[in-house]
């Protein structure tokens, strides 16, 4: 009897798999009278063998959509418009490492600087090349305020990826350095001596011009010093080229921490912490002035939308992500922010239409 039986349900599934194909014709085979007990057998053959090929199928589905996800195809160049060491340098290096360290994505960024023109030949060169899909750029607004000011290159010439984080400015002064503080150096550049800040980008020019105006000085008085990175105004103000340099934490407080710096006045209304106390520009009893700077990703207009989803999706799990917190913002007193895709491009397009409605434009 169990031979039979067994012999009974090799046939079935051999018939099942022929129905299937559609291969057997029940109606032109022998057996077609059937009792009803093979009939419901036959029938819950059939049922496991469609539930298995349906499952085999959403299997291979998945699969195949896996392979098909975009993914880099070689080295992403990830251009930073300043030089190594400066403030956007050190952002996009942590975010590198974060992602890479936690998994969220394994391609390969290569970081590339592109300095010439106050950084405008990289901005320049990502917006507009014709190959986006493995091309980006640290887009902050010192930069981009002074790309804006500077050339015709706008918001739209990118695809705005993110914005992770923001950075209020610092002076520091070197422990040299001739005036015992900021008081005593508007003082002595009332009575004739110059007095000297170094920085970089639009946003050290804002600066410098909401503090000349505090102080009342004109630009004979109080001279800027511009560089091309944070780090080389940093290195001015360390070889005594200049009296002040402006800084964001992410770039001056390993130099305050090894006593090559000396925070003298917070530029935000609250004070920085640790090695960075110092009085904010409100408790010397002048206007708490400050100038935000943001930090975000872009890539250019022509990178494809499989590609900018997937950039999305990776530095947005990278800005939400605790490491980012606590391995960035934290230690360099930075806001942190997770704005992706849309809502990164919001923000900057509305920084942008802010910053050329102050010129006027």
């Amino acid at each position: 009897f169990r031979v039979k039986r067994q012999v009974q349900g090799f046939n079935l599934i051999k018939r099942a798999k022929l129905i299937l194909q559609g291969r057997f014709n029940v109606a032109s085979q022998k057996d077609t009278v059937w009792n009803k007990k093979e009939g419901n057998e036959r029938g819950r053959l059939m049922k496991k063998v469609l539930a298995i090929v349906t499952v085999l199928c959403i299997l291979f589905a998945s699969a195949a959509l896996a392979d098909t996800a975009w993914k880099p195809k070689g080295d992403v160049k990830f251009i930073v418009c300043s030089s190594a060491g400066g403030g956007s340098d050190i952002y996009t290096r942590k975010m590198i490492e974060i992602m890479n360290r936690e998994g969220i994505s394994d391609a390969n960024y290569v970081v590339d600087y592109m300095t010439d023109g106050g950084g405008e030949s990289g901005r320049q060169y990502v917006a507009k090349a014709r190959k986006g899909d493995e091309l980006l750029v640290a887009m902050e607004f010192g930069g981009f305020a002074n790309m804006l000011k500077n050339t015709n290159v706008r918001m739209d010439d990118y695809r705005c990826i993110a914005v992770v984080g923001e950075e209020c400015q610092i002076l520091l002064s070197s422990p040299t350095c001739k005036y015992e503080s900021v008081e005593a150096a508007i003082e002595a550049a009332k009575a004739g001596t110059v007095v000297s800040i170094a920085g970089s980008g639009e946003a050290d020019s804002m600066m410098y011009e909401l503090l000349r105006e505090q102080f009342g000085l004109d630009e004979t008085q109080l001279t800027y010093i511009r560089c091309s990175s944070t780090g080389e105004a940093i290195t001015n103000c360390m070889g005594g080229h200049c009296d002040y340099v402006f800084a964001r934490a992410s770039a001056c407080i390993s130099y305050a921490e090894s006593g090559d710096l000396k925070p003298v006045v917070a530029l935000q209304e609250q004070r920085f912490t640790g090695v960075l106390d110092c009085p904010t520009i409100g408790e010397l009893g002048y206007d708490n002035v400050k100038v935000p700077l943001w930090r975000g990703v872009c890539a250019p207009k022509s990178c494809s939308d499989e590609a900018y989803a997937y950039y999305c999706d990776v530095f947005g799990q990278m800005a939400q992500s605790e490491a980012w917190k606590t391995e960035y913002c934290d230690v360099y007193q930075a806001v942190p922010y997770a704005l992706v895709g849309d809502a990164a491009t919001e923000y900057m397009v509305n920084a942008q239409n802010e910053y050329l409605e102050s010129l006027g434009r």
